[in-house]
């Protein structure tokens, strides 16, 4: 009995290490980086002066795992694969669905590598995206840069084989106008919102379309207090409306 009662508090320690470890990182590390479907394809020309050779960890989103740069200026977005916990139940729903989880996870990754491309092509200004690394170069980056995690360890990254991008820095709306809210400047918040509804707009007309627009979380304000997308996963090309008497 008393061997049992060991084992199990050795198994129920084990998993609570593993859970708070899980929780203090966001379950960070540089093997859940995705390297799917870099075998083909290429990008642009990066010039390395605009990659820092270091970042430190800011927060896990739906796609990516996001790090800011020592000049807080800028974060590298970095593709991420998925794995653990959820990726069982993506397995398993594959399964379910007779698919194939390969093609669940490509089928994933290129929407993410399509919108991110709108993003620098045709909306720089509105996604502040100014690099889109989504395949390998055909004259490799060779660089490596390193990540500090939310506990301070460090990890060296090849980042010329994983998916990333280069976004300038900001702050969500959400917690910029709890801020302004506090200090009572309602003119600011009625700025930020003007703002938004114009960089909506701004892309609307471009024919782009932002599958979703949710502005206290997915959109953000710079230090200059310019209002962009943050999160530049969805981004589509809006489909030609059809003439009217074609549709009846």
């Amino acid at each position: 009995m008393k061997r049992l009662a060991y084992l199990s508090a050795f198994f129920f320690l084990g998993a609570l290490s593993i859970v708070l470890w899980h929780g203090l990182t966001e379950g960070f590390h540089p093997k859940k980086l995705c390297s799917l479907a870099m075998e083909k394809g290429d990008a642009k020309p990066l010039k390395e002066k605009l990659l820092a050779d270091r970042y430190y960890y800011l927060a896990k989103g739906r796609q990516c795992y996001v790090f800011v740069s020592p000049k807080n200026d800028h974060v590298i977005k970095l593709y991420r694969a998925h794995l653990g916990l959820k990726g069982i139940f993506l397995y398993l729903e594959r399964i379910c669905k007779k698919g194939d989880l390969y093609s669940s996870e490509k089928e994933r990754h290129e929407g993410w590598v399509k919108s991110s491309e709108i993003a620098q092509k045709d909306l720089q200004k509105e996604s502040g995206v100014f690099y889109v690394h989504p395949y390998p170069l055909k004259k490799p980056l060779k660089k490596n840069i390193e990540l500090i995690d939310a506990l301070g360890r460090s990890y060296i990254v090849d980042v010329s084989c994983v998916p990333f991008l280069l976004q300038k820095k900001g702050e969500t709306l959400q917690s910029k106008m709890e801020k302004l809210l506090e200090k009572k400047e309602d003119k600011k918040i009625h700025n930020l919102i003007d703002q938004y509804v114009i960089l909506q707009k701004n892309i609307r007309e471009k024919g782009i379309e932002n599958l979703d627009p949710c502005a206290l979380r997915n959109a953000g304000s710079s230090e200059k207090g310019e209002v962009f997308d943050l999160d530049t996963g969805r981004y589509v090309y809006k489909e030609p409306e059809k003439n009217l008497k074609e549709s009846l």
